[in-house]
């Protein structure tokens, strides 16, 4: 299942920290309008002789974040490529990951203690376009709160 957010008059914040540790939104990265799609992982779905669903067990799929990164810096780098040159033989360390959308009275939260970007779409470098960084992070676990302002 796949679900969007940061949608329409939404405003978010994205942001990264050490894995294990709860990422804040004290180190950001500015992400496209188009906002974060997470994709949870599948399962798969044990049947008796007589076709009746016994039970569903997790799939190998892990749950994903999609954001198209617009930041371009040597942070951005180190966390999509490893490093600030791309080079099949590093691999991007494991971080924290936050994303928080206010939309109205109405506070979303989606974090994951332990992500790592597995995935780095197409960058278009092009005149009068911004530079996007299509960047897929795959997490043990995903959590997805929601709170609303009181008052």
């Amino acid at each position: 299942m796949k679900a969007n957010i940061g949608i329409g008059d939404a405003t978010g914040y994205f942001g990264y920290g050490t894995a294990g540790t709860a990422a804040t939104l004290s180190d950001t990265i500015l992400i496209s309008d188009e906002g974060i799609t997470i994709t949870t992982p599948s399962h798969e779905v044990l049947k008796d002789w007589a076709n009746k669903i016994i039970r569903a067990m997790p799939g190998e799929d892990l749950p994903t974040i999609q954001a198209n990164f617009i930041t371009t810096d040597t942070d951005v780098f180190t966390l999509i490529f490893g490093g600030n040159a791309i080079d099949a033989a590093v691999v991007p360390e494991p971080h924290s990951f936050i994303f928080q959308v206010v939309d109205g009275n109405d506070t979303i939260t989606v974090s994951c203690l332990n992500g790592v970007v597995t995935e780095v779409g197409d960058a278009v470098f092009a005149p009068g376009s911004v530079i996007q960084w299509p960047a897929t992070i795959s997490a043990d676990s995903i959590t997805i709160t929601k709170t609303t302002a009181q008052g």
